[in-house]
């Protein structure tokens, strides 16, 4: 659960200082007052379903299932087993990859 709540916090954090698009999160309203906009920040969410483009490498700074996807793996990867050290990490997905490949 905090995996998708930390790479939600770090995609919208970039998507609010993003040099391709920016103040996404909070927007100036027709009365000049920065608001919070909940609508465009869900609309950004979901748009990689809607539009293929999103999916393409080049957008994928854009797309949240991307930042999701890496999270995971990287929890996966180095957290599992939090007691060892990173080297036992990578012989241990070494082997359960490779394990599994040769069944």
């Amino acid at each position: 659960m905090y995996i998708i709540i930390l790479s939600l916090i770090v995609y919208l954090l970039y998507l609010e200082f993003s040099p391709k698009l920016g103040n996404i999160l909070f927007r100036i309203n027709s009365e000049n007052v920065k608001v919070f906009n909940l609508n465009s920040t869900l609309n950004m969410i979901t748009y990689p379903l809607k539009n293929i483009t999103f999916w393409y490498i080049e957008n994928w700074d854009l797309n949240f299932f991307i930042y999701y996807a890496i999270f995971k793996i990287l929890y996966l990867f180095f957290f599992v087993n939090i007691n060892n050290s990173i080297f036992d990490c990578f012989k241990y997905w070494y082997f359960k990859l490779f394990c599994m490949i040769s069944k």
